[in-house]
């Protein structure tokens, strides 16, 4: 039986056991997850307005599962300075990238102020930015010049993204997008989640022929949310597993929720619901 709080002291037989673990029941073995920086097995937290002291809760709970963090849509313009700048100094002391949402992007594209919004970017603290013409019709090569700008005279890690949330899109058009967001110097590519439904219902095809055409390791695979029309929490779930097991436990996927964060690390390491038993 453990000693209660009031006997904690060097040497008792809880601190000494809990000293020399490397991780909770530490006889038990699963595939680990590899030490970060990481370039494949990343994992994107969505943002949709965490509190600091939460989000400190949550980076000291699984850091170490998450990779990056996107402060989603246009959240960021509605912090308190300090309060963006302390969570954005908690993400990177723990090995998290953190970077606005590409739909803030879009709106500074529209009023005519990139320029502006990449020096507020960097200000604020953010090291990265997402460029994506989710909602506003943006030419190609307009895209992949601003990513190219963006890389070249500002100094960002870009994360391009490609897909609409309103409309599906051919898989072959965006697979050249993909194609020129990664010549154009991205680092990675996000898919959005809605072009992987239709009615409701997973276009499982579709996402093959992208997988056939484009390396995994350069896409990060969005998860869908409340925004599209007919999801389901269990809507997710699959999505989560059928990229664990189309693509592999290093498949990169984001727009995971900060409630997620713990129970899809499980899946990876099949620790999850409904593990396989192999």
């Amino acid at each position: 039986m453990f000693p209660g709080p009031n006997n904690i002291g060097p040497g008792n037989t809880l601190e000494r056991f809990v000293a020399r673990m490397s991780r909770p029941f530490p006889s038990i073995p699963f595939d680990e997850k590899p030490s970060k920086p990481r370039d494949r097995e990343i994992t994107m937290l969505v943002d949709f307005g965490i509190p600091l002291g939460a989000t400190r809760d949550l980076l000291e709970l699984a850091s170490d599962a998450i990779d990056l963090a996107k402060v989603a849509v246009g959240t960021a313009a509605l912090y308190p300075p300090d309060v963006l700048t302390k969570k954005l100094a908690a993400y990177q002391g723990a090995g998290v990238t953190p970077f606005p949402g590409g739909q803030f992007l879009e709106y500074a594209i529209h009023i005519g102020k990139v320029e502006s919004y990449f020096d507020d970017a960097r200000a604020a603290g953010f090291p990265a930015i997402e460029v994506s013409d989710n909602l506003l019709d943006i030419a190609p090569e307009a895209k992949h010049e601003i990513i190219r700008s963006a890389v070249r005279d500002h100094g960002f890690r870009v994360l391009g993204e490609v897909g609409s949330k309103d409309a599906t899109n051919d898989s072959a058009d965006l697979i050249a997008d993909a194609a020129g967001c990664l010549a154009a110097g991205a680092w990675k590519v996000l898919v959005e989640a809605a072009e992987f439904f239709e009615g409701g219902r997973f276009r499982e095809s579709f996402a093959d022929e992208i997988l056939a055409q484009l390396d995994p390791a350069d896409l990060i695979f969005e998860l869908p949310g409340s925004w599209i029309p007919g999801i389901a929490a269990s809507d997710v779930h699959a999505m989560q597993v059928w990229l664990l097991e189309r693509v592999g436990v290093d498949a990169n996927v984001g727009n995971v929720a900060p409630s997620d964060i713990v129970s899809f690390e499980a899946l990876r390491r099949n620790l999850g619901v409904k593990m396989r038993f192999d």
